[in-house]
């Protein structure tokens, strides 16, 4: 039994530090080349272990993620339903981080891609949860089946819409909330036909509102907006050093989802959000707690 079914990607994550991003077409050199743990699913299930609440993740690994697994059970996630696929190479992604802190990243899914709506529908009925998170670097498929199972089961279903797939419309209709950056919301608000590109802000979390349950936009350095049932609110980040924002956003959505999950209403679980952000962009790395 647990609280929290995270439903999503495990990777490797390469760390490339260079001066600057490059241009299309540019070569620029590295200083650095660093391995660690990563995928949106495993730092987002780790995040939400870290704020002390249970959580089981649900994914697929390859022959070569034993060791992303062993980091998650030293973490206190219920690995029980990832799953080893023999016959693939586990997700990777590639990172590269500038001397502001700002990242580019290109994921290769590899195992992720095996996840099955099967699967993912038969954790969450039998995980006893109170609340069902999932990202976009699964397939469409398992992410449909973990809002309809949720949604079945009467359970929160969070979808942090990262990268901005195309989801079937009821998927992003029942998130409670649907969590995007800004330029993740303007796709999604797009690809929806509601809004205009000259919203931003308040004003389009609330245009996203009407059709998913509620909405948070996160902002980077300004912190996240809110918007749920004619409702809406702004939660400020400090002011801090940026080392490296790879993984803000899933410290962010780990300690929100722990706070929902406790009962928290939305305006506090933002505020713990954008905290738990803030402190990771001071490390190096996804997982702020794996670098001190």
């Amino acid at each position: 039994m647990t609280d929290v079914v995270v439903v999503g990607s495990v990777n490797y994550d390469l760390g490339l530090r260079v001066q600057r991003l490059p241009w299309a077409g540019e070569t620029v050199l590295s200083s650095s080349l660093t391995r660690r743990s990563g995928g949106k699913g495993a730092n987002q299930a780790v995040a939400v272990r870290e704020a002390g609440v249970p959580c089981a993740m649900v994914g697929v690994v390859g022959a070569d993620g034993a060791a992303l697994v062993a980091q998650l059970v030293a973490a206190g996630v219920d690995v029980t339903r990832i799953r080893a696929d023999p016959d693939a190479t586990t997700g990777t992604a590639v990172i590269m981080i500038d001397d502001d802190g700002q990242n580019s990243i290109i994921v290769s899914s590899g195992a992720n891609d095996a996840l099955t709506a099967a699967e993912v529908r038969e954790a969450i009925v039998e995980s006893g949860a109170r609340t069902v998170l999932t990202q976009g670097e699964s397939p469409v498929e398992a992410i449909t089946a973990a809002a309809e199972a949720a949604e079945s089961a009467s359970l929160r279903f969070v979808l942090n819409l990262a990268p901005a797939i195309d989801v079937p419309r009821h998927v992003i209709a029942v998130a409670d909330p649907l969590v995007v950056n800004e330029l993740e919301a303007e796709e999604t608000a797009l690809a929806l036909g509601v809004g205009s590109d000259r919203l931003s802000g308040p004003d389009l979390a609330e245009t996203l509102a009407e059709v998913a349950r509620s909405v948070v936009i996160t902002l980077g350095a300004g912190g996240a907006v809110w918007a749920a049932r004619g409702e809406g609110g702004r939660a400020h980040a400090q002011r801090v050093e940026v080392v490296d924002t790879t993984g803000a956003g899933d410290a962010f959505v780990g300690a929100m989802v722990a706070r929902l999950t406790r009962g928290d209403d939305l305006a506090a679980a933002v505020g713990s959000g954008v905290s738990a952000g803030t402190r990771t962009v001071q490390f190096a790395g996804a997982r702020a707690a794996e670098a001190r």
